[in-house]
């Protein structure tokens, strides 16, 4: 089991093809079985982007979102952080600045493999991105039943035959790309960041603090855990 700080809530449990992952309130899933930390939409550069168009926006984010990052990596000792997708925003928005944060904290962290799927945001962007120590992967990582993906396609799924037992098991994503959120009816606390679990997939909500959201419908969902402060919520 992985440790958290004394202040934090007890973890979220989530079993899918007979692995085990938990459900961070910081926006992020934590892999036991691999030592990983899974998050999407990360979007460095974003504000930079959006400076650059004549939109005032706080400087900072970026900072922050790798701070929290950060944290995360120590709370639970992880080996890798895989992303999925969506790393950065857009090839406008990777200034010296920006680059020279993201080497800084790529070199704090050298004892991590930090993996990037590329997302809809990434590939006009993978020159720039090549210079940093991270595995960029084209499409998909696929990992004991487990594809990791930006975005997912029904259409791509398959059906694994387990070698022990012969049961068929389908293969499961776990994906971002739509920022999933939800609005409670009643109530004003707006848009809230979920995990939206589906029958074939699973989507994360986006990690960084500086993104807008997808309202899901909850009826069309298998499950779905909103994240409330330092808590996770199950709401179906």
């Amino acid at each position: 089991m992985p440790q958290r700080n004394a202040n934090h809530c007890a973890l979220t449990q989530l079993k899918i093809n007979q692995h085990s992952f938990y459900l961070l309130p910081e926006r992020a899933l934590y892999w036991p079985a691999q030592n990983a930390l899974i998050i999407a939409d990360l979007h460095l550069g974003k504000v930079q982007t959006f400076q650059l168009a004549g939109i005032a926006v706080p400087c900072g984010v970026m900072e922050e979102d790798l701070q929290r990052l950060s944290r995360l990596i120590a709370n639970y000792n992880a080996q890798q952080v895989i992303v999925l997708g969506d790393f950065t925003h857009h090839t406008s928005g990777l200034s010296p600045p920006v680059q020279s944060t993201l080497t800084a904290w790529l070199a704090q962290h050298k004892e991590v493999t930090v993996r990037v799927i590329l997302g809809n945001h990434d590939r006009p962007s993978i020159a720039a991105l090549q210079q940093f120590n991270i595995d960029l992967i084209q499409h998909s990582l696929t990992v004991d039943q487990m594809t990791l993906v930006h975005e997912f396609n029904a259409n791509e799924q398959v059906v694994n035959k387990s070698n022990s037992n012969e049961e068929q098991h389908s293969q499961f994503s776990l994906c971002g790309h739509i920022h999933p959120v939800v609005r409670i009816p009643k109530s004003n606390l707006g848009n809230i960041p979920v995990f939206a679990i589906y029958q074939q997939h699973a989507v994360l909500p986006a990690f960084s603090l500086f993104t807008g959201g997808h309202r899901i419908e909850i009826k069309k969902t298998k499950a779905v855990y909103a994240i409330a402060g330092q808590h996770i919520v199950n709401l179906k």
